[in-house]
């Protein structure tokens, strides 16, 4: 499995993050009208270092994580129930992940007062192999 769908899983595999968002955990896009609460992934850089001998077993990614929902309060909940899966270290469908280190993050919202989304927003490095 890629370490990116490792990620959806450990996501969707905590009780929380699954009672937040139920399935709605996507890489890269959305649909307009999908449903809300939802975790939107995007992946800002993915460095592959290697040497003579190859790949290095272990590299970083730089990952946002969006947390979408229609009010303040959820989208916080959803932040932290997140970064508490993703963060620590643990073993996903054959992949292993070293601890995780949030670099920054912020909020905004968007759309109308009847339609308002609000996003809670987290730059991680995830350690994979």
């Amino acid at each position: 499995m890629s370490w990116e769908f490792a990620v959806v899983a450990r996501l969707l595999g905590d009780a929380e993050v699954f009672a937040l968002t139920g399935r709605n955990v996507e890489w890269d896009d959305r649909a307009p009208n999908a449903p809300l609460p939802a975790i939107m992934l995007q992946t800002i850089t993915d460095e592959r270092p290697q040497n003579h001998d190859g790949f290095d077993p272990f590299w970083s990614t730089r990952v946002q994580v969006n947390c979408l929902a229609r009010d303040k309060k959820t989208a916080i909940a959803l932040r932290e129930a997140a970064l508490a899966v993703l963060v620590p270290a643990g073993q996903q469908d054959g992949v292993t992940f070293l601890q995780s280190f949030v670099d920054g993050g912020g909020s905004d919202a968007e759309g109308s007062s009847t339609a308002r989304i609000i996003r809670e927003r987290t730059d991680l490095i995830i350690w994979h192999n």
